[in-house]
């Protein structure tokens, strides 16, 4: 039984997005859609293709983008789910985060609610690159401590300061 399945294909889905970003161009941090292919800041040294593990669009939140003096505070959260009467549970996505060690301690947390208020970190990205621009990683987070509540959501939380980017896709 598949309960929460987005490849974020289609131009509308149900997920809640959030940008507290500020300083710099803080719109330029939001979680936003981009196609396969995207150029991320093309005029920079720093600038790289991206492409989703199945070549389509996937969710992107840019700290680079947003500029110096850029604090990013961004969160994509799931629909709401129900995992009562499954006898397991386990979240599954694909993605490329891509780390910059300049001395501000970078996050990319992937959490869970049963209430959309309270959240519990599942995993934290803090310290390197995970997948790569063209090749983004699967991971499988067991979500078993959650079964059998009416109500769960999911988020993905990153907080920067000038730093690099994260991207999600095939939830």
């Amino acid at each position: 039984v598949t309960l929460l399945d987005e490849n974020f294909n289609s131009g509308t889905n149900n997920w809640t997005l959030a940008n507290a970003s500020i300083n710099g161009t803080p719109a330029n941090a939001a979680w936003t859609l981009r196609p396969n292919g995207y150029g991320v800041c093309p005029t920079c040294q720093t600038s790289q293709t991206i492409n989703s593990n199945d070549a389509s669009q996937f969710y992107l939140t840019d700290s680079d983008r947003q500029g110096e003096n850029g604090i990013t505070a961004t969160t994509l959260q799931s629909p709401s789910f129900s995992t009562v009467g499954l006898t397991t549970a386990n979240l599954s996505f694909w993605h490329f985060y891509r780390y910059y060690a300049q001395g501000v301690v970078e996050t990319a947390k992937v959490q869970v609610s049963t209430n959309g208020t309270s959240w519990t970190d599942l995993v934290t990205y803090s310290t390197s690159n995970q997948g790569l621009p063209n090749s983004f990683a699967q991971v499988n987070i067991s979500l078993n401590s959650y079964l059998n509540q009416p109500t769960v959501y999911i988020r993905f939380k990153y907080d920067a300061a000038w730093d690099y980017y994260w991207a999600i896709d095939n939830v």
